[in-house]
């Protein structure tokens, strides 16, 4: 994505307080600490800037040692609150830079930042969202390989800009017009993009609880949806995404409740069975009162499902959450008598093992 549109991104995280980190990636020099310190000034909130790269160990990230003393005499040595936790204790933004460069000794430190929003006794509150930046390995910038278990704490998206982006930061910061010229006339020379190798990440529950996280920004920035769902999902999980407009073809649980004779469930796709399995199971769950209707329709549903999309909804009836719970309440409303024992004994097969 352009580093407009990063900015974009970085504006909807904090409105929506987006607590999955957003890692950007790209060569050095581009603009991306500059663009989040402008977002938070153009917000009007604080920004931390940790530059991991440049620190040491971990007494760079906890600060100075002070002591406590209680009413009893006891004296206790704690860490002071250091100056970037100060910074956004009462909220903003947290840059974690160079996180890529982070030396071994400190990464179980940015692991906890990024995975639990907290180090030692420093615990970020809720309205401050983090947002790193990595620069790809080349010829002149050296970084550490990166945790897998590091890379899946966070979404890391490619960052670029172009010559246009670079004149319009440099007019709307006011540089001299020389400068200005200079862009204008030999911007085509400039330095600006790379191979950018993203962390690789796979498709895994954590990356869709993350993407869950992030949709209320790729519905307000669709320009950045293709690289935050693959920054989310990985690209086997993004690959499931482009198929999404197979998703508008299954109704919504509340049409087919509404008139079930028009949809031949045994005709759809084992994929759109599944997602038809989601909506229903969503609608019996977040539905407070269940009619007679509703029941004949829920039969009429199970019947036409395959073996394998109906196996699905037992293992979610098994389970031992409220959806579980309200899932398996509802298989008990099939009139179907061989349905039903055939629901029960795989239902106690489930439940056996």
């Amino acid at each position: 994505m352009r580093v407009e549109v990063f900015k974009q991104v970085v504006r909807s995280m904090v409105r929506h307080k987006i607590r999955t980190p957003l890692v950007a990636v790209g060569v050095a020099g581009i603009g991306k600490t500059e663009s989040v310190k402008n977002v938070a000034s153009e917000l009007n909130i604080p920004c931390s800037v940790l530059r991991l790269g440049s620190m040491q160990d971990v007494g760079d990230l906890l600060g100075m040692m002070q002591v406590t003393k209680f009413s009893d005499g006891t004296e206790v040595s704690v860490y002071a609150p250091p100056s970037w936790y100060k910074t956004i204790q009462n909220g903003g933004i947290l840059f974690m830079d160079e996180l890529n460069r982070t030396k071994p000794q400190l990464q179980d430190a940015a692991m906890q930042l990024l995975d639990q929003g907290k180090f030692n006794d420093f615990v970020l509150p809720e309205n401050v969202i983090i947002i790193g930046a990595m620069n790809p390995s080349t010829d002149e910038y050296d970084v550490n390989e990166q945790d897998i278990a590091l890379v899946d704490r966070f979404v890391a998206v490619p960052v670029r800009n172009e010559v246009d982006d670079v004149l319009s930061f440099a007019i709307s910061n006011n540089w001299d017009s020389d400068v200005l010229d200079l862009i204008a006339y030999g911007g085509h020379d400039l330095v600006l993009n790379g191979k950018i190798k993203l962390p690789p990440k796979k498709f895994t529950a954590r990356g869709l609880r993350q993407l869950n996280d992030f949709m209320p920004v790729i519905r307000e920035v669709p320009d950045a949806s293709v690289d935050i769902v693959v920054g989310c999902v990985g690209p086997d999980g993004f690959e499931k995404w482009k198929f999404r407009e197979i998703f508008k073809k299954v109704p919504t649980a509340a049409q087919y409740f509404a008139n079930p004779d028009k949809y031949n469930v045994k005709s759809f796709e084992l994929p759109e069975q599944m997602v038809l399995i989601s909506r229903i199971v969503k609608h019996i769950v977040d539905k407070k009162q269940v009619t007679n209707d509703d029941k004949k329709v829920f039969t009429n549903f199970c019947v036409q499902l395959s073996d394998p999309v109906f196996s699905t909804l037992l293992r979610i009836a098994s389970s031992s959450d409220e959806t579980g719970r309200k899932v398996c309440r509802a298989i008990d409303w099939i009139a179907d008598k061989n349905l039903h024992a055939k629901a029960s004994k795989i239902l106690g097969l489930i439940n056996s093992k």
